[in-house]
């Protein structure tokens, strides 16, 4: 009885140890977590929400650097008819779209 008594404390020594060593990548992940991947997902939420609610006549900045307005809204194709001057118009995709501004003119 007394050698399985031995092994069975040895084995609950080792376990410690074993989760003692887990707590600095727990800890790292979290910190990763929390400093870049949820803020992350945070700004393509927003990203999202602004291009989902994108109205004909929005002014808008493209990630090209591009002013216009919007002229179309195509859901089904995800595209956007813009006019950057007068009378002429460019489709782009919607995840393009960078910010929405008031007044560029």
């Amino acid at each position: 009885m007394l050698i399985i008594n031995a092994l069975a404390n040895d084995g609950k020594k080792y376990l410690g140890e074993s989760v003692k060593a887990m707590v600095p990548l727990v800890m790292i992940t979290l910190i990763f977590y929390f400093i870049v991947i949820r803020p992350q997902h945070k700004k393509i939420k927003s990203h999202h929400h602004m291009v989902d609610h994108l109205r004909k006549g929005d002014e808008i900045i493209t990630s090209g650097g591009i002013l216009g307005s919007v002229c179309k809204i195509d859901t089904k194709e995800d595209t956007v008819i813009v006019e950057i001057a007068e009378n002429v118009k460019i489709k782009i995709q919607k995840d393009a779209i960078s910010k929405v501004i008031k007044n560029f003119k």
